[in-house]
């Protein structure tokens, strides 16, 4: 049982955080408050590149910047040795790929990640000379992270169990993994290491290969400071907020906006738009920038590299999250900023046939949409006949807290 299980230690671990503005830092804060909240205790691993903002966000933890990766590594400015190995590493794995078998090119990416994750591996025989045995947590799953679990299973390190959640980022960076299915199939024949997934797509996929007991539905947990009774309740003005939240990038439909905000004005629907802009530019970018930059009088723009505290103050100001996101991209994948806004009460509005549209129709916390025209009749509709979200919030973020706690059950 969870309750008065003082003996265990969750570490919960990402190597990819590092800076403020990716959704690892907020994964990590909502697992870390939840598992303290059930008096476990806990202890964060982060990048140690992690920036100010991170370290400060997490300060209520005990929290050891111990793990490194060359995709989310140091600047220049802040540590020039490491930023110049973790270019000659990239360089030199892209260079291999170019002359070796999939099967040498894995060998050597195995060994360049014993080297990124060899303060972690420390650590774990730091615990274990303390006769501590830790249940392992990765709330976003990378390539170098499922490496790392792979390594402890082969070392047989005296790990209580591991649950990785599966978010199809696995095989991205240069340390990704090319076949990450094949890897969580051979890691899942260890008793102890379990999966979680945000999407049915996804879980489908799995199930087809590894053990339904093996499988849980892992969202992320409700904030515990903004608890399932005490959603976001917003005072109704005139003027319609819509907010574009999420750094700003071409699969998450950023091209599109100018347009969705023209056929508002068509529709004579008073709006204004919270818009956040992009961390790295594509080459349709400037152009749709200066489009919406003709409009500042109805639109704020959050910078790319926003705060997590930016964003949530940003959220606290719309009425509905749209996600007009490439289905491509993102049949898949779960979405992070739908949790923060789920946290708050905030509806969603999204492209039908994305990974995360099961939350929207399973527990009604948004509506989905096939095309513009849609989404316009969608906002008209809802303009003159508002929909009351608040209850189907408390039941949804229920839910995720519930799902949590099985998770926890689980694998403690």
């Amino acid at each position: 049982m969870i309750s008065g299980n003082s003996e265990a230690l969750v570490v919960i671990a990402d190597f990819s955080c590092s800076r403020a503005y990716t959704h690892h830092l907020s994964y990590i804060r909502a697992y870390a408050e939840f598992i303290k909240y059930l008096g476990i205790e806990v202890q964060v691993w982060v990048n140690r590149s992690a920036d100010k903002i991170v370290l400060e966000q997490l300060n209520q933890f005990n929290v050891l910047p111990i793990l490194i990766s060359p995709d989310y590594g140091f600047e220049f400015k802040s540590n020039p040795l490491m930023h110049a190995l973790n270019r000659v590493a990239s360089f030199f794995i892209k260079i291999s790929s170019k002359y070796l078998t999939d099967k040498a090119l894995e060998d050597i990416r195995q060994k360049v990640s014993q080297l990124y994750f060899h303060r972690a591996t420390r650590e774990i025989k730091n615990l274990t000379r303390r006769k501590v045995k830790p249940t392992l947590i990765f709330p976003s799953m990378d390539g170098i992270g499922l490496r790392f679990i792979d390594y402890c299973v082969l070392k047989k390190y005296p790990i209580h169990s591991y649950l990785a959640r599966s978010l199809n980022i696995e095989s991205r960076g240069v340390l990704g993994i090319s076949d990450p299915l094949g890897t969580y199939i051979k890691i899942s024949r260890t008793d102890n290491f379990y999966i979680g997934y945000e999407t049915d797509i996804i879980k489908h996929e799995l199930r087809l290969h590894i053990s339904q007991n093996k499988l849980a539905w892992a969202p992320i947990p409700p904030r515990v400071n903004v608890s399932a009774n005490q959603v976001l309740v917003k005072k109704k003005n005139a003027t319609l907020t819509l907010g574009f939240i999420g750094s700003a990038r071409k699969n998450k439909g950023f091209d599109a906006i100018p347009q969705i905000l023209n056929a508002l004005r068509n529709s004579k629907i008073n709006f204004e738009a919270i818009i956040q802009l992009a961390n790295f530019e594509w080459d349709e970018y400037p152009i749709t920038y200066k489009l919406l930059s003709k409009d500042q009088n109805q639109i704020k723009f959050l910078e790319g590299g926003a705060s997590e505290n930016q964003i949530l103050d940003a959220l606290t100001q719309i009425d509905f999250l749209v996600m007009p996101y490439s289905v491509e991209s993102y049949k898949k994948s779960g979405s992070g900023i739908l949790f923060q806004a789920a946290d708050l009460g905030i509806p969603i509005l999204a492209t039908d046939g994305v990974g995360f549209d099961w939350d929207l129709k399973k527990f009604s916390i948004g509506i989905t949409f096939k095309t513009l025209e849609e989404l316009i009749n969608t906002l008209k509709t809802l303009e003159n006949h508002p929909q009351d979200f608040e209850k189907v919030f408390k039941n949804y973020n229920r839910e995720r807290e519930m799902a949590s706690k099985n998770l926890l059950e689980l694998i403690l």
